[in-house]
């Protein structure tokens, strides 16, 4: 950068995550600050191999992945957004038509606020907007909590 002519900077967002867990980046709660916009987001970033087998075997479990499927409903009610999907087509393995295919193509699961900075951004109050947010989204992160402790006890 010191001799490019291009001297804009390299890095324009501040992103800080906070995960929970013995592995490193399991789920947690994620800020990112790249003016004019402030994203929140609750989740986990990229199942590794072990993970998505795991992922996927509570998705097809009638009671834990009937409880995501809801808790995730619930949460898009409120205005967040539910992300992670990869995968064009249901995994071998499952029937493509299985009441919760669309969460079977995840390989990462989050939820995220996606807006204007706010005015609280220059305030103490920030700290109260982001933990509101966090506590909405929150439930997601309680589910991936159990399944990354399983996950890690199976590691």
């Amino acid at each position: 950068m010191r001799f490019s002519k291009d001297k804009s900077p390299y890095k324009t967002h501040l992103g800080i995550f906070f995960w929970e867990g013995q592995r490193k980046w399991g789920p947690g709660f994620y800020f990112h600050l790249e003016p004019p916009r402030l994203q929140l987001y609750v989740g986990k970033y990229v199942f590794d191999k072990e993970e998505l087998a795991t992922w996927r075997a509570a998705v097809a479990d009638p009671t834990r992945g009937a409880a995501l499927a809801r808790l995730t409903a619930k949460i898009e009610k409120k205005g967040y957004e539910l992300g992670g999907q990869r995968y064009k087509r249901v995994p071998a393995g499952f029937a493509a038509d299985h009441p919760r295919a669309e969460l079977l193509k995840h390989d990462s699961v989050w939820v995220r606020r996606d807006g204007p900075v706010p005015a609280e951004l220059r305030s103490r109050d920030l700290l109260d907007f982001c933990q509101a947010h966090f506590k909405a989204m929150s439930p997601l992160h309680g589910w991936l909590r159990e399944f990354s402790l399983k996950s890690d006890a199976n590691a």
